[in-house]
């Protein structure tokens, strides 16, 4: 059953970036009008009427928007636990300092544990910046963590990124294997293997234990089935998350363009259409898996991994994550 009120809500607040990752998700998908103005008020107060666990920002990068002051500022008054995702290329002092008086914390893209590993994909003089920024918000104590997406080429550096975040500062370091969409689908070469993610999830792991340094894993379900460590927390693909993109449309998920509503209606409104919807409620419920995952023991675990990662792929939600090192890509259909 989908909970009464989401445990997150994600909005992608503009589609509007300042780089050209390869990898990006979000490139050339989203064309719509943002929301603007008194929709934006109405809109936080509406997310803040939910109640969510957390709130978290993304794009795009959420720093371009002349009101993203003004918007953190409303979160902090409506008692929001708020992050923000961000390539780390627009800060000042003046802004690290208001970030850390409204309390909001950074996720901060890396994409690698070295300067090229992180140029590779987000391109030349990033890694510097990068750098730059994250001793900006240190010096005004916004609490920050790092993000690495994982791909064919830097999945074995999943330890020196771990150390390199702990040694920066980063309250924790988070994973996330690539997902084949915007930008990422026209790069099929990035795309990990299943025995390339299984051994970046155990390497993170044996990293975690050796140095008491917390991770997350993001978007890859299946690891509930191997990693055990208690420093490493494997997040599930929840459908009582809510996810929005710039022009205010619920989506089943932040990287597939399916829409269930918009919030245009009323946030409280749209999140009861989307509870009450047919395919969320039917991706709930694990035993519509096929393949593989059908007689999967960890089903019950991981409820077939990433779904969108297998829409992507096949066209279904009901086959398994095909980065799943369980069940080899072969044997999936």
């Amino acid at each position: 059953m989908v909970a009464d009120k989401p445990y997150m809500i994600v909005w992608i607040c503009t589609a509007r970036c300042n780089l050209d990752c390869v990898h990006c998700y979000v490139k050339n998908r989203f064309k719509g009008p943002e929301l603007e103005g008194a929709e934006v008020s109405r809109f936080i107060e509406g997310v803040a009427s939910l109640k969510p666990r957390f709130f978290s920002i993304t794009g795009g990068e959420p720093f371009l928007r002349k009101d993203i002051v003004d918007i953190l500022r409303a979160c902090r008054d409506y008692g929001l636990t708020t992050s923000i995702v961000t390539n780390g290329l627009i800060m000042t002092e003046e802004l690290a300092s208001k970030i850390s008086s409204l309390e909001t914390f950074l996720y901060v893209s890396l994409d690698g544990a070295t300067r090229r590993s992180c140029e590779e994909l987000r391109g030349r003089g990033v890694w510097g910046r990068i750098m730059k920024t994250l001793e900006i918000i240190r010096r005004n104590n916004v609490e920050f963590a790092t993000v690495m997406t994982i791909t064919s080429k830097n999945y074995n550096e999943t330890r020196s990124f771990i150390e390199l975040s702990e040694e920066l500062g980063a309250t924790h370091a988070a994973i996330i294997p690539l997902i084949p969409a915007g930008a990422a689908r026209l790069r099929k070469e990035l795309n990990p293997s299943p025995i390339q993610v299984w051994k970046a999830f155990k390497k993170a792991e044996e990293t975690a234990d050796e140095r008491g340094y917390d991770v997350s894993i993001w978007c890859a379900p299946f690891a509930k089935a191997f990693i055990k460590s208690k420093h490493v927390y494997v997040g599930s693909c929840r459908y009582n998350n809510m996810d929005i993109d710039p022009s205010g449309n619920v989506l089943i998920c932040d990287v597939l363009d399916v829409t269930i509503t918009n919030i245009r209606k009323g946030v409280q409104e749209a999140w009861r259409e989307y509870v009450e919807n047919p395919l969320v409620l039917e991706l709930e419920d694990p035993s519509k898996m096929k393949g593989a995952c059908s007689n999967c023991k960890y089903l019950e675990k991981c409820s077939g991994g990433c779904r969108a990662r297998s829409y992507l792929t096949y066209g279904t939600y009901y086959l398994p994550d095909p980065l799943c090192p369980i069940h080899k890509s072969n044997n999936q259909h």
